[in-house]
């Protein structure tokens, strides 16, 4: 007997994963709501080796659930799906900006660390810590910056370096 039982929430198994390759470094899981302060919902964000940066809200349907043959993915978890022009390496989101409270995507790519904003409708997606109810909007991405790198990037951290408040820094690890 065990004190744990496993159920599976969401999948996603179209054909396009099985023309490409992923890393775990290229997975978040994060939370956001629109400014309008309606709702807010969980967000998954892959990367690909490719350069496809997909953005999904995935929905949890009891009814899906119990048939067995039936995946969980469904076209409307998608949000955003783009490609990028170059491999993705490593996906984070923080407050990457400053003088913004907003939390930011940060991109790295081989010689290159992008960051963007997530936008929906001409509003923008902030990340939260409180989950409320899952909401869906188009989005898309807005460069705010990007940094040209010296030499091959193997990952990145980020943090409130320097005990400064209200900020991330990122660091970039090189091979």
């Amino acid at each position: 007997m065990s004190l744990f039982k496993i159920n599976t929430f969401w999948d996603s198994s179209p054909v396009w994963q099985e023309e490409e390759n992923f890393d775990f470094n290229a997975f978040c899981v994060n939370k956001y709501a629109t400014n309008t302060k309606s709702k807010t919902g969980s967000i998954l964000i892959t990367g690909s080796y490719q350069g496809v940066l997909r953005i999904s809200s995935p929905t949890y349907d009891k009814a899906r659930l119990e048939q067995e043959n039936d995946s969980l993915y469904r076209s409307q978890d998608l949000l955003l799906e783009t490609l990028l022009p170059h491999s993705i390496l490593q996906i984070e989101t923080g407050r990457f900006v400053a003088g913004v409270e907003q939390s930011f995507l940060a991109v790295l790519h081989p010689r290159k660390l992008s960051v963007y904003a997530i936008t929906s409708t001409g509003e923008n997606i902030a990340i939260v810590d409180a989950p409320e109810e899952t909401t869906s909007h188009p989005i898309t991405l807005v460069l705010q910056y990007e940094h040209g790198l010296q030499r091959n990037a193997a990952n990145l951290t980020y943090g409130t370096f320097g005990g400064v408040k209200g900020r991330d820094f990122i660091c970039v690890q090189s091979m």
